[in-house]
């Protein structure tokens, strides 16, 4: 969560259950209350046991309205919640309501979403790991040769996936490093059997990143 929000700046972040939490009844609800983050995190249950992809949908959109509606006075609106409706067929209802004057209010309108053009130029990366700037040092003090690359892509990845680590590592819920302690664990069990498989998830969006990004770093500095 930290990695995603430090990484892309969002103002919401949805947090979608699957079949293993929702049947092991992991308290989702608590686990995000305890996350200190500036980003308001909306739980979804949506075990794909239960019903089809239209109501994990349905649960999702019960999930945004239950967290962040307000109660407001009369708007002179009519609400309409068209369920998983195709983009089209929102768009030509849209257009009925605009040839009637009428006003309504959309749930979920998602015609600019997913029925919209490519924006290109796509969004950048955002900033961080090494610069290619060093790769004129790299190129003085090591030569041209197989180990350049392998020495730039090291100084680009190592910081980043080391964030990730860290993030990963203070996201442990501090119960659960506590009732190993109380059981007699020592600090470097604590470390080899709950941290560090407890951060495995942040550590492979970390590598997992950075490779799509040293593949870039790689051809721009060929």
């Amino acid at each position: 969560m930290h990695a995603l929000a430090a990484r892309r700046h969002p103002e919401l972040i949805g947090v979608v259950t699957t079949c293993l939490s929702e049947t092991i009844r992991d308290d989702v609800d608590r686990i995000l209350r305890k996350i200190d983050l500036p980003v308001k995190l909306v739980p979804m249950h949506t075990p794909s046991y239960v019903g089809s992809h239209v109501t994990g949908y349905d649960n999702a959109v019960k999930a945004l309205v239950t967290h962040l509606a307000e109660q407001t006075g009369p708007n002179c609106k009519i609400n309409i919640a068209v369920g998983l409706l195709d983009p089209g067929d929102i768009r030509e209802l849209k257009n009925m309501l605009n040839q009637m004057r009428v006003k309504a209010i959309i749930l979920t309108d998602i015609t600019g979403a997913f029925d919209a053009p490519l924006i290109l130029p796509r969004p950048p990366f955002p900033d961080g790991g090494t610069t290619l700037g060093w790769a004129p040092l790299l190129v003085i003090w090591i030569g041209i040769g197989e180990m350049l690359p392998i020495v730039l892509i090291f100084l680009c990845s190592f910081f980043p996936v080391l964030y990730n680590t860290i993030t990963g590592i203070r996201s442990v819920d501090s119960d659960v490093i506590e009732a190993a302690r109380t059981i007699g664990a020592s600090d470097r069990k604590i470390l080899t059997t709950i941290l560090l498989p407890l951060a495995v998830p942040n550590i492979f969006t970390g590598l997992r990143l950075e490779a799509g990004w040293n593949y870039e770093r790689e051809m721009a500095q060929k």
